[in-house]
């Protein structure tokens, strides 16, 4: 324990999370993040997790995306109430979220471990290359715009 009886480290700078007073109850780590593992690039998600605060608080939420995002605290929530934000990724890759808890008194929970997300590109349909080619088809033609409008309508 510090001299100054305060523990924990300062990461203040990081998500706005102070030292606490060591005979706080901290709330508990939230659950394993669960939802999709395996993601198309730009296609919303749904997650969820939960955690319980020991002096039955509400909680605000933080989650953290692994692509240098996070959200900011989310509203408070009851304690043990499941908890379920939507995230979409840009870019391929593996990804790894996780969350943390932060009670009305400001104490501060552990990350949870992470849940592996995998993203893959979203391929183009059909009908989405279709509409390309005639977008440029457009831009190439004006005399065939009204004609390839009136197609675009109908799709």
């Amino acid at each position: 324990m510090d001299t100054d009886g305060l523990y924990g480290f300062d990461i203040s700078g990081v998500f706005g999370i102070e030292k606490v007073n060591a005979q706080a109850v901290l709330p508990e780590t939230p659950d394993i993040p669960f939802g999709d593992t395996s993601v198309k690039t730009d296609t919303e998600t749904l997650y969820t997790s939960q955690s319980t605060d020991a002096d039955s608080q509400e909680i605000y939420y933080l989650w953290y995306w692994s692509d240098s995002n996070s959200s900011a605290w989310l509203d408070l929530f009851a304690s043990g109430e499941i908890v379920s934000p939507t995230y979409q990724w840009d870019e391929n890759g593996n990804y790894q979220i996780r969350v943390m808890v932060k009670d009305e008194a400001g104490l501060v929970s552990d990350w949870s471990d992470p849940l592996t997300v995998g993203i893959t590109k979203n391929a183009p349909t059909l009908k989405t290359a279709l509409i390309q080619l005639l977008e440029n088809l457009m831009n190439m033609c004006p005399v065939l715009s009204s004609m390839i409008q009136l197609l675009l309508f109908f799709l």
